[in-house]
């Protein structure tokens, strides 16, 4: 929530032809926090119509301080409105303190007028109105950011794009990027429902991390806005295999380049867990329902001559080589050993099966066959 004046209501006060009418008050209902949250109430005339509390322009007409339940604000000099005519007006909240995520609301519940040529009480209609939702939040930071916060920390991300969207599977999440490409991460909301989300729509979201199953660094929102779609969409990174994954950054463990013998060795480099990558490789394994620790379905994994081993075993024996993928696209073209192929998607950080599990790689493309290309095996 911005500092100076949050607008909460914009409504149009009207008069019928009869007669000109003094508008003189209104009666606010407010919910949300504890007394003195809300440091002053105010309403304004809004000069030039455009939905913001401009001081140097706008009318202030009347204004409550610390405000709480049900108000009445009365205006000093209410303002006359035309027979026939209109003004339009805004409710502001002007903030003194508010714990991140508490929710703001108000509603114009009734108002009182003075009929310039009869005396009479005017008749009010169309009320109550509804204000908007304000939610106290920190300020917002980066997603590289937040993932430098401790883990469980409490953090804004505003007008992030949405790279992927796993909900309805089993992974129950949803991937953003900074517009740079410099950062990205996963959202797992599991404790409210998440708006219909599509690649390429812009997300500002308040929630905390946790690091879930011990090896990737995601979002567990409490608030999901939906901005606009907006073109053009972000495209991969384009990196060798050694490349992707990365070394600690942050509460956002390294991946492992070598898994065994224990205790293993971690990777090192600017760290793309979370973001959307492209990497090549010949298909050393594949195997349509293989099970880690934390997903299982069809999997295979490429190799570019990195030789990155990450523990998982194959069922009939030998370690597997190179960045596993999971595959969701039709088993009639599953990609088969030694074929070389090109592999679009999320970066994603999973435990592998070891006594002490360790971080290791997985690609999740997007869809098929967008995100998967088949090429001739190169020749020297």
């Amino acid at each position: 929530m911005p500092d100076g004046y949050n607008e909460m209501i914009s409504m149009k006060v009207s008069t019928d032809t009869i007669e000109p009418v003094s508008w003189d008050s209104v009666d606010l209902m407010l919910s949300g926090g504890v007394v003195g949250d809300v440091g002053k109430v105010s309403v304004w005339q809004d000069v030039n119509g455009n939905g913001n509390v401009e001081a140097a322009t706008d009318i202030q007409l009347g204004s409550v301080v610390v405000p709480s339940g049900t108000v009445t604000v009365n205006f000093a000099t209410p303002p006359v409105i035309p027979a026939g005519g209109s003004i339009t007006a805004l409710v502001a909240y002007e903030m003194s303190s508010g714990a991140p995520g508490t929710v703001y609301t108000c509603r114009a519940i009734n108002a009182a007028g003075t009929g310039q040529l009869s005396g009479q009480p005017a008749y009010i209609a169309g009320l109550p109105i509804g204000s908007c939702c304000k939610i106290a939040a920190p300020a917002p930071i980066t997603i590289g950011q937040a993932k430098n916060l401790p883990t469980g920390s409490q953090f804004l991300l505003v007008g992030k794009e949405v790279t992927a969207n796993f909900l309805g599977t089993s992974m129950n999440l949803f991937y953003i990027e900074e517009k740079d490409r410099s950062n990205g991460i996963g959202v797992n909301p599991t404790l409210i429902v998440p708006p219909t989300l599509t690649i390429g729509d812009t997300v500002s979201l308040l929630g905390t991390s946790i690091l879930l199953n011990g090896t990737e660094l995601v979002v567990s929102p409490q608030e999901i806005f939906k901005g606009a779609n907006m073109l053009p969409y972000l495209t991969p990174v384009g990196m060798n295999n050694k490349w992707t994954g990365g070394g600690q950054f942050g509460s956002q463990p390294a991946v492992y380049d070598e898994a065994l013998p224990l205790p293993g060795k971690a990777s090192v480099g600017l760290n793309n867990v979370g973001c959307l990558v492209r990497t090549w490789g010949l298909v050393t394994y594949h195997n349509p329902a293989f099970m880690t620790p934390s997903i299982s379905g069809p999997m295979f994994w490429i190799d570019d001559g990195s030789n990155l081993r990450d523990g998982f075993w194959k069922p009939t024996g030998g370690a597997t080589r190179g960045v596993a993928c999971l595959y969701l696209g039709p088993m009639g073209a599953f990609p088969n050993p030694g074929e070389y192929w090109g592999v679009t998607g999320i970066m994603r950080s999973i435990p592998n099966g070891n006594l002490i599990p360790q971080a290791v790689r997985l690609l999740v493309p997007r869809k098929f066959p967008d995100d998967l290309t088949w090429y001739p095996i190169p020749t020297p």
